[in-house]
């Protein structure tokens, strides 16, 4: 089916529906680990729906790799994703990503803080601007980041 016809071009309507097979692949995955693990293993619901084992399989495969990895090598190629450059700062993110995870406390912003420079930094060698990251140039890219941290204190000081 080629969607030329609707003003998409063909490379436009693969990636839709590459998007479309993640999300769906995330919604399986969401009811596996919701309710197929907890039911056949019989776990306690609220007991599972707040353990840390459940909330790092969530954040590293839910979140990180479906959201993070599998758009960065389906954008990139894998060729560009296994040099070591590229490699071992998204490692980096991918760790940092799912410790956030677990870690509701102190911990939390300084690793929120190291997977945004890391992202940053795969950006700004690598130009992730087919993922959505764009640059306004980086004394912009800092102010939208300080707005965004005085949105985020505001609300947990109010």
């Amino acid at each position: 089916m080629t969607m030329a016809g609707n003003g998409f071009s063909n490379e436009t309507g693969r990636r839709a529906w590459q998007a479309l097979a993640v999300w769906g692949v995330f919604i399986a995955f969401a009811i596996i680990v919701n309710g197929t693990i907890p039911f056949v293993f019989v776990f306690d619901m609220h007991a599972w729906t707040y353990s840390a084992t459940k909330s790092i399989i969530f954040h590293l495969v839910g979140y990180v790799v479906l959201f993070m990895v599998v758009p960065v090598i389906l954008t990139k190629g894998l060729a560009v994703v296994r040099q070591s450059a590229f490699l071992l700062p998204l490692i980096a993110a991918v760790i940092a990503i799912t410790l956030m995870g677990v870690m509701w406390s102190k911990a939390l912003l300084p690793t929120a803080v190291f997977a945004i420079v890391v992202l940053a930094y795969l950006h700004w060698r690598f130009d992730l601007s087919n993922l959505g990251i764009r640059s306004r140039g980086w004394k912009a890219d800092l102010a939208a980041i300080v707005f965004m941290g005085m949105l985020s204190l505001a609300s947990v000081y109010s």
